[in-house]
């Protein structure tokens, strides 16, 4: 989002993801994929990345009137 994707958030929301899903324990990754390794964020990026998404989530609510 802070990178100017947000249409990308919009497409996941609208396909179901759940933003309030537990992350695996570092570095045991939640699924594998070849030759990639994800490395730890600081938590002041993980806060404010959770943050926006859980925004996205209520605007959207918001938006539709649920």
């Amino acid at each position: 989002m802070e990178m100017g994707h947000s249409e990308i958030v919009d497409l996941l929301l609208d396909a179901g993801a759940d933003i309030n899903l537990e992350h695996s324990a570092w570095p045991i990754p939640a699924w594998s994929v070849p030759g990639h390794t994800c490395q730890p964020v600081p938590r002041a990026v993980y806060v404010e990345v959770t943050a926006s998404l859980e925004a996205a989530v209520t605007a959207r609510i918001s938006h539709k009137g649920l």
